[in-house]
């Protein structure tokens, strides 16, 4: 299964560091030397998260899909071509930021 979800920005650089992996690695060893209710499935699941975000790629960066997007915007409208066109760029925008759906 492929999942899709959003790093929060102020978490952007840890995950560019690789910073998620220590995070599961020491969660791992917690669960492991802790008597406590964690078992076998949250040792699994904890090895499973850290191989994903290790794995795992940046799909997009959203503004600067943007910024491309804005570039190809049509400054001086002569005729109803540009403007649909430009409003078809705006619509691109909308969804790329997750305010539209396609």
């Amino acid at each position: 299964m492929r999942i899709e979800i959003e790093i929060p920005k102020e978490f952007e650089r840890d995950y560019d560091a690789d910073k998620f992996s220590d995070f599961f690695s020491r969660v791992m060893i917690d669960i492991e030397t802790m008597q406590g209710m964690c078992g076998r499935y949250e040792v699994e699941t904890a090895l499973m998260l850290r191989t994903a975000f290790h794995t795992s790629k940046v799909a997009y960066d959203v503004e600067a899909v943007v910024a491309e997007l804005e570039k190809e915007k049509v400054h001086q409208t002569f005729c109803d071509k540009e403007v649909g066109f430009n409003k078809g760029i705006r619509k691109a925008i909308s969804i790329v930021r997750g305010k539209e759906k396609p």
